[in-house]
């Protein structure tokens, strides 16, 4: 009877019979976040793919498009147009299939995506790989970063929150170090990446507020302990009894006043020109160095980027989303009016020529550019939006609605912003850039709520 009495069943889940040292009894929260942030690194290989497999695919005896612009770009610059497209389907995705089913679903797709690309035999057949490329992109950035901002604990949510955006560029950069290999060999490794998701997939649970959202307050609670086994957030406890105070409707002002900031913050982030650069990394960096390769550079230039926004994600807690916000916007527009970098770009959609001579200054440029965007203005834009939209009613629209936004002003960028830059006065665009940069950045910055530490719950209900 006495081994009765001192029985403990093992419970599945980490329930408080759990031992504290017991791995299980923290939840699975952090490993969801790490497969959340490998989808994302995997998605973001298709924004580098155009810039090293274009020459290659042009000597395909099938590929029919003229070899000048704006004919032979499309190929490239239909990509964030179908990001659009799957941004905003990803707000009904989200709202009807979850976050988990949602994220699984556009990585299901974009392996299907590869394998069409690999078996392109025609313009036709590449242009709708292309087009479902970015329709996944859009569809798995969005449900990415809900899913992070609505999982990660306070202490937690800037990091990961942060790294959402910086896997993108990590995806980027194995898209350049891959670049030497034939176009439909790295399209087989992008497709074979996408595999690790689907042996992780146990470890994606479901978003508990998705749960409590629909009312089904059991699987709430289920998918809470099974994220964070004894240490439950104290903005989902409310809906262990089935109460949805934590989740208040937000007023119209208020909300209208959020997005209107995260639209504002999602175009200061685009207005840095930096992902013209790092999506044509090739194409601009390469004509500069003669000592290495275009590849080889554009590669080095993309591992800076990926190590300073790392290391500034990581310090974002430290420092404050406001404070490297004001920095990176101030070098940005310092380095546009001083160091122009832009002055001494050219780009080229075709595969770059070497450089008959280094030309240094110019790489000290655009590597500053990309330095000054690397501070504040990659990763924490799409952080604070994360915190900011409303949290029950039209959360998944207004996500998807900024993203669409986003992927909008990049497609204008790419398409458009090689023949502004080619043809305009480049002193004068240098410091009308920075000009604008400036005013947008003085209407977001200041009326972004403090959100280090508090839960989203309490960021909601904050006037």
């Amino acid at each position: 009877m006495e081994a009765l009495r001192q029985w403990r069943p093992v419970v599945k889940g980490a329930t408080p019979t759990a031992a504290a040292d017991n791995p299980t009894a923290g939840g699975r929260h952090e490993r969801a976040m790490m497969a959340a942030l490998l989808v994302n690194m995997s998605v973001g290989t298709t924004l580098g793919y155009a810039s090293v497999s274009m020459p290659g695919l042009k000597l395909e005896p099938w590929y029919s498009l003229p070899h000048t612009t704006p004919e032979n770009q499309w190929v490239a610059d239909v990509l964030p147009l179908g990001a659009a497209a799957g941004a905003l389907l990803s707000g009904l995705l989200l709202h009807l299939l979850g976050q988990r089913r949602t994220l699984l679903l556009s990585a299901f797709g974009l392996i299907n995506v590869w394998i069409c690309i690999v078996a392109s035999n025609s313009v036709i057949m590449l242009f709708i790989g292309r087009v479902t490329c970015g329709v996944c992109l859009g569809v798995s950035t969005n449900s990415v970063s809900l899913y992070i901002i609505d999982v990660a604990l306070p202490a937690k949510r800037t990091l990961f929150g942060g790294l959402a955006e910086v896997a993108l560029s990590m995806g980027m950069l194995a898209a350049y170090v891959l670049g030497g290999l034939a176009w439909r060999i790295t399209a087989i490794m992008f497709t074979l990446a996408l595999v690790p998701v689907f042996m992780l997939h146990s470890y994606v649970v479901e978003s508990p507020r998705w749960f409590a959202t629909k009312g089904r307050y059991c699987d709430s609670n289920t998918a809470m302990v099974r994220l964070y086994g004894d240490d439950v957030p104290t903005d989902f406890r409310y809906s262990r009894s089935g109460e949805d105070s934590n989740i208040s409707t937000m007023g119209r002002q208020k909300a209208a006043r959020r997005l209107s900031v995260c639209l504002l913050l999602s175009l200061l982030q685009n207005l840095s020109w930096a992902q013209l650069v790092l999506l044509r990394a090739i194409q601009v960096v390469g004509p500069l160095v003669d000592a290495i390769l275009p590849r080889e550079s554009a590669s080095l230039v993309l591992v800076v980027h990926v190590s300073c926004a790392t290391m500034f994600a990581v310090l974002t807690r430290c420092i404050g989303r406001r404070q490297l916000l004001i920095i990176s916007s101030v070098l940005v527009a310092a380095t546009y009016s001083i160091l122009r970098p832009f002055d001494h770009v050219g780009f080229s959609r075709s595969s770059p020529a070497q450089a008959s001579a280094p030309r240094w200054d110019a790489m000290g440029s655009v590597g500053m550019l990309l330095l000054a965007y690397s501070v504040g203005l990659c990763h924490v834009p799409p952080l604070v939006i994360g915190e900011l939209i409303p949290l029950k009613k039209w959360r998944y629209l207004s996500a998807s609605v900024i993203w669409v936004w986003r992927w909008l002003i990049t497609f204008v960028m790419v398409h458009f912003g090689v023949d502004v830059l080619g043809t305009g006065d480049h002193k004068s665009l240098s410091l009308a850039f920075g000009l604008v940069l400036l005013p947008v950045a003085a209407a977001a910055i200041p009326f972004l709520p403090e959100t280090e530490g508090r839960t989203l719950a309490a960021i909601h209900r904050d006037e």
